[in-house]
């Protein structure tokens, strides 16, 4: 069963002892059995059902295996051991490509020297900025709570003691209506010795 929240919690001190809390939840249970009520069901996630390289992955972890290395044969430069045109041209065309790959990299280097400061300065900025702004509505949504926590409280104790009003006029109803009934039933028995 879920944790079922009192009613007035901040007044019911009744629902403490095990017995009515256990009486209670068992009414509630019956109650909310009967309830066409149905929390929103939560909305399904489905972006990566379809993705193979996805679905390949989730195997793969499931069955244990460990994800491949990186093949870097690629990105040495061999010397070909034969006389081969063709795989020294394939080796010679290889070098440019590192060579250029390298070239990209100095420059990449090079504008993050340049630039990468005042840009990661930027993102920095931006994220005090929005860890701020959290911490605000954060605060906010704190003062929230301990403000609609207060009114429950004050609402509740309210309640409790209109409650409480209405038992102590029943007892007293209760009381008088026996008092009532002691009286007609003295007033009958003085009636009937008198006949």
């Amino acid at each position: 069963m879920t944790e079922i929240l009192d009613s007035l919690p901040y007044f019911d001190q009744e629902y403490e002892i095990p017995e009515i809390k256990s009486e209670v939840d068992r009414l509630i249970e019956k109650e909310l059995a009967n309830s066409t009520f149905a929390p929103p069901e939560p909305v399904e996630n489905l972006r990566f059902k379809d993705d193979s390289v996805l679905n390949s992955e989730f195997e793969r972890m499931d069955k244990g295996v460990e994800m491949s290395q990186l093949d870097m044969a690629r990105y040495r430069l061999n010397v070909p051991k034969s006389k081969n045109k063709k795989e020294w041209i394939k080796a010679i065309e290889n070098a440019y490509i590192q060579l250029e790959h390298q070239r990209i990299r100095a420059t990449n280097l090079e504008l993050l020297k340049a630039y990468g400061a005042d840009a990661w300065n930027i993102y920095n900025q931006q994220m005090r900025e929005l860890e701020n702004y959290i911490n605000r509505d954060l605060e906010f949504v704190k003062n929230n709570i301990i403000d609609i926590n207060r009114q429950r409280k004050i609402e509740q104790i309210k309640a409790g003691n209109a409650i409480e009003g209405l038992e102590l006029r029943t007892k007293e109803a209760l009381d008088q209506l026996m008092q009532v009934q002691l009286a007609v039933e003295l007033a009958k028995k003085q009636l009937s010795n008198k006949q």
